[in-house]
């Protein structure tokens, strides 16, 4: 009976350690998964970071924004030729907001475009506290990777965020996170 007991005890003992293997190979999967996301994101904000430090630094951006003449940021973002289509891995959507937060020009075609970041996000933005960075669900069904920055009044001579000048609206864009994610499976194979 003693061996009995032996032998049941060492199949229970060898059952939780089979359990607790399985357990941290879980924990181990979770881990990876988290570490391919945040590298996908990371990797997608510096792309984007590239084509927004041009729209914000803009000089023209500025002052359309500041005037908030949609026009001419119509013209002069086609004339920068950040958008791209979203099989390139670049800039599929941008927002170029006034500061009281009025979205003033989208490179969404819909006749009354929402824009990239929630209200939240925005107003630290044009507070000039904080930069906005992650994923937001756009239209209710699409991914993107979003960023955003300040624009300053007076950007360019003499003006910017060194100048003194106040923040005159926000620049945000983003890059389809399927983009992002194929990026990061060919460059991490």
């Amino acid at each position: 009976a003693a061996v009995a007991g032996a032998g049941g005890l060492l199949l229970g003992f060898a059952a939780l350690r089979e359990d607790a293997a399985a357990e941290r190979a879980r924990e181990l999967d979770l881990a990876r998964l988290e570490t391919s996301w945040q590298l996908a994101v990371s990797g997608a904000v510096g792309r984007i970071d590239q084509g927004l430090g041009r729209l914000a630094g803009d000089a023209e951006i500025a002052r359309a924004v500041e005037v908030e003449e949609g026009g001419a940021l119509d013209r002069r973002v086609a004339a920068l030729g950040i958008l791209a289509a979203p099989a390139t891995g670049g800039i599929t959507d941008i927002n170029l907001l006034s500061k009281t937060g009025d979205l003033l020009y989208s490179s969404d075609p819909a006749f009354d475009p929402a824009p990239l970041l929630n209200r939240g996000a925005l107003d630290a933005i044009l507070s000039g506290q904080k930069l906005a960075r992650g994923v937001r669900l756009v239209d209710g069904e699409r991914l993107v990777v979003v960023a955003g920055v300040p624009i300053y009044a007076g950007t360019g001579a003499g003006g910017g965020a060194g100048s003194g000048a106040g923040v005159t609206g926000a620049a945000v864009a983003g890059l389809d996170f399927v983009a992002a994610l194929d990026v990061l499976r060919r460059t991490t194979g």
